[in-house]
């Protein structure tokens, strides 16, 4: 019972992970078509990484914590380093 219980379990997980896995393999597809492999290749990912706007929209240029604290919805109560810093030294000047 217990091996099966396992193989259902490998069923339900390889259904769920290789659409993930194949979106990661086909991104270096060289074809245009998802339907045929024209090689490896890193050109879409080149022209993503060139398209400055679209970089600067999505926040791939922010760093980590900033965007963890803005999508967790604290921008006021988690500070950088540099922040706590100056709140520190302005505090002891008062």
């Amino acid at each position: 019972m217990k091996k099966l219980r396992r193989i259902y379990v490998g069923l339900i997980m390889a259904f769920l992970y290789a659409p993930i896995v194949l979106l990661v393999l086909y991104s270096f597809n060289n074809s245009k078509s998802r339907a045929t492999w024209g090689g490896f290749t890193l050109k879409w990912y080149k022209e993503l990484f060139a398209d400055k706007d679209l970089i600067q929209r999505s926040g791939l240029e922010t760093p980590p914590l900033i965007q963890i604290r803005d999508k967790l919805g604290m921008p006021d109560t988690i500070m950088t380093v540099e922040e706590l810093t100056e709140e520190i030294r302005r505090r002891a000047e008062l």
